[in-house]
């Protein structure tokens, strides 16, 4: 008499999986040093001659990925500023264009100082983090110009080119 297979291998597997997920977890949370020695691990590994690989696949992913990139590199920076930084990677909106001067944007990554037209995150206001409903993404040129003054001087110097450049 055949027996017949209760699980597919599919199902076993996933069960394997979330077994392994869940005996990892209770680990973290119980084992003192667990994670450290996770941590030395990679760092062994890291130094044993994989530098190439891993700057390889940082910059590969950057490329395929430029909008989680520039979200993830302000993340961490926020953090190293001591900033608050609740915002989600869905609720950032990463438009074409910046939508205060009308300039394409350019995601790819420059080595060195960011360009005119690289993306920027601006917060509105600046007393506040970067927390949804306070960010918006614009051109490196239009959030120089923001933070260098008050809305009204900015109004006030561009209606003095204006007229200057109207005098000529």
């Amino acid at each position: 008499m055949s027996r017949k297979a209760i699980f597919t291998p599919e199902e076993i597997k996933a069960r394997r999986t979330a077994r392994t997920l869940a005996r990892r977890k209770w680990r973290r949370e119980n084992e003192p040093g667990y994670q450290d020695g996770i941590r030395a691990g990679w760092r062994r590994w890291y130094a044993n001659g994989n530098q190439q690989m891993v700057k390889d696949h940082v910059k590969r992913y950057r490329a395929e990925n430029p909008h989680m990139a520039v979200y993830t590199n302000r993340k961490s920076n926020a953090k190293r500023m001591g900033k608050e930084f609740t915002i989600a990677f869905e609720d950032m909106a990463f438009p074409t264009h910046c939508p205060a001067l009308g300039i394409e944007l350019d995601y790819g990554k420059k080595r060195g100082r960011p360009e005119d037209n690289s993306p920027s995150f601006d917060r509105v206001d600046n007393d506040l983090g970067y927390i949804k409903g306070n960010v918006i993404v614009v051109s490196q040129l239009a959030n120089r110009i923001k933070n260098s003054a008050t809305p009204e001087q900015v109004i006030a110097v561009g209606e003095f080119y204006k007229k200057l450049r109207n005098s000529k």
